[in-house]
């Protein structure tokens, strides 16, 4: 009864300390998350205006000139894939229309309306928008920047940075931390296989989410 006494109230405290502990971490990773996410969005948006006020730029999309877009960005972009982690760099017409993509220059021509509502946005309010989106490369960070020439909107343009194992890699650097990514579906009303929705990892281990998670435990509408 002595031990118990004095031992159960020792157990239950270190368990209480590991909890608190794991909780700190947790929190502390959380932050670091956040900071990285909205340095990537920084980091987007600033080139986005870049471009976007660029004389040439706007003459180009003014002539609707593809051409002296591709002779612009198309042979320095593969660099800026491999060493800032930078994806997409394409251009929009007025009405979501592609005008021309940097990193897919023979694709263009396809209506963007129904899927991408930041083009629609950054178009409608003549406004950059900014943030992480879903597109039918997955989700990644976009920022688009409307283009306006002798004060007529022309346009706009894009650029995409990715959002799976390089920015892992880049958080968890330096650190024993390890990181999963899950893209979970828009429409969470069903359960679905949670370990066939991560899209990156740190390391070659098995998921740590199983196939009998409930998605919609993880879901939210943001």
């Amino acid at each position: 009864m002595a031990a118990a006494a004095v031992g159960l109230p020792l157990y239950y405290g270190a368990n209480k300390l590991i909890s608190q502990a794991a909780e700190r971490e947790l929190n502390g990773m959380q932050r670091k998350f956040d900071k990285a996410v909205e340095a990537e969005i920084a980091k987007a948006e600033s080139l986005a205006a870049l471009v976007a006020m660029e004389p040439d730029v706007r003459q180009a999309m003014a002539a609707g000139d593809r051409d002296a877009l591709s002779k612009a960005f198309v042979g320095g972009f593969d660099t800026m894939r491999s060493v800032y982690g930078f994806e997409q760099l394409q251009f929009h017409t007025p009405d979501a229309h592609a005008f021309f993509r940097v990193h897919s220059p023979t694709k263009f021509g396809d209506d963007l309306s129904s899927f991408r509502r930041t083009v629609i946005e950054a178009n409608r309010t003549h406004k950059p928008v900014v943030g992480l989106e879903r597109g039918q490369a997955g989700v990644g960070v976009r920022a688009i920047y409307p283009i306006s020439s002798e004060g007529k909107p022309v346009g706009s343009m894009e650029f995409g940075l990715g959002f799976g194992k390089p920015f892992l890699d880049r958080l968890t650097d330096g650190s024993s931390d390890e990181g999963e990514l899950y893209i979970f579906p828009m429409d969470a009303s069903q359960d679905i296989d949670a370990t066939k929705l991560r899209t990156a990892a740190t390391s070659d281990g098995a998921p740590l989410l199983d196939a009998s998670c409930e998605t919609r435990r993880f879901h939210s509408p943001a």
